[in-house]
């Protein structure tokens, strides 16, 4: 090596031999920069909203990160709705009194992609990020919302049950989080999120259905979900 940078010194003289082993350094510089990395993903989130209402997820994924600081994902999953409500009463001195019993469950299928920007906060001593800030931008297609429900009051005996079905619809979010890598090919997220899945609508409908019930279904409001992926990378 230094035979070479001799040679260069030697034939082009001071001014060149500087220009030539400035564009070796970023050269050598450059090639030790770890390789864009593939990834593939499990991905769940949940949420809970103050009404009793829980909306959970999981999906398997990809990503494609032809730039350090971009990557492209696209996914397919699984995603439910639930709601066990079951309200009671204090009464001297008997104990406990049922009031009312609210419960719903239902589901969907979705396809999602996500484009994301990081922001390395720490690397390694190979310049690896161990420690990165995401934000991600997303959009999908979920299949029709399939909802039950049941309602139960308990005063007068009366039972109800009933379904819902929406149609399927595009949908949007966003997610922002932490990733942190454990070796090269294993890391993990940490984010909060939020999209606009319709399940609202579907609720809205099963309650046109139940006419004068004393009781009725408690309307779906979306709220931020957490949510932790599992990461294995691969170099390209």
């Amino acid at each position: 090596m230094w035979d070479i940078i001799y040679y260069i010194e030697k034939t082009f003289g001071k001014a060149k031999y500087l220009i030539v082993a400035l564009v070796l350094l970023q050269v050598s510089a450059k090639a030790q920069e770890p390789a864009n990395e593939n990834g593939i993903l499990l991905n769940a989130w949940t949420s809970s909203t103050k009404n009793n209402n829980h909306f959970s997820a999981i999906e398997l994924a990809h990503e494609w990160k032809s730039w350090t600081y971009l990557g492209f994902e696209l996914g397919a999953g699984l995603g439910w709705l639930a709601c066990y409500d079951l309200q009671k009463s204090w009464v001297n001195p008997v104990g406990y009194e049922k009031l009312y019993l609210r419960e719903t469950s239902g589901g969907n299928e979705f396809v999602r992609g996500k484009l994301t920007a990081y922001l390395p906060l720490w690397r390694d001593d190979d310049m690896h990020p161990r420690l990165v800030l995401f934000v991600s931008g997303l959009g999908g297609f979920t299949s029709a919302l399939n909802i039950e429900g049941h309602l139960e009051y308990f005063e007068t005996g009366e039972k109800i049950e009933t379904s819902s079905q929406s149609g399927a619809h595009w949908f949007s979010g966003f997610e922002m989080g932490l990733k942190g890598s454990f070796s090269r090919h294993f890391a993990m997220k940490l984010y909060l999120g939020n999209n606009n899945i319709q399940f609202s609508e579907t609720i809205k409908e099963m309650n046109t259905m139940i006419n004068n019930f004393p009781i009725r279904f408690d309307e779906y409001v979306s709220s931020a979900y957490v949510g932790i992926s599992l990461v294995y990378t691969y170099s390209k």
